[in-house]
């Protein structure tokens, strides 16, 4: 996570504590920092690729109760399930790894762009050589946003 991102986190949070009156931050309002941090990030990378893709527009919502981790089948039906051309797929999955919204399971672990010092060529080559047999995985940060269960 981006330390711009930490802050935000915690002024969330901080915002809940004396919401409530309390001299520190609960881990309620740490619950709910990260529950409106989440909200967040997902409009606002929502509005980022609708500027990029405009007929991608509530794409991530699309992932509403999805599971973590997808295959590269599923990945590829949400996509044109929420309208994404064809011919835009990859492209858009090279958005979604840009950006940190999905991330790569491999064998030494789950890997996100910020991971791979923010060189996009890892995670799409990488994902490239798994073919058919990719996994991807929503990252964490837009879980609670999307009601998906962290998987651990």
């Amino acid at each position: 996570m981006r330390p711009r991102n930490v802050l935000k986190l915690f002024s969330y949070s901080k915002g809940f504590a004396n919401n409530f009156s309390r001299p520190t931050i609960a881990e309620e309002d740490l619950e709910k920092g990260l529950n409106a941090y989440s909200q967040d990030l997902l409009v606002e990378l929502s509005h980022e690729l609708v500027d990029v893709f405009p007929g991608a527009r509530d794409l991530l919502y699309y992932f509403l109760d999805a599971k973590q981790t997808l295959t590269h089948a599923d990945l590829q039906k949400f996509l044109l399930d929420a309208g994404v051309d064809e011919n835009d797929v990859s492209l858009v999955v090279d958005f979604l790894l840009y950006y940190g919204i999905i991330g790569l399971r491999t064998d030494s672990g789950d890997q996100y762009i910020f991971g791979v010092n923010y060189d996009p060529k890892v995670l799409q080559i990488r994902a490239e050589l798994a073919g058919r047999d990719a996994l991807f995985i929503i990252n964490p940060a837009f879980c609670p946003a999307l009601g998906i269960p962290v998987q651990h």
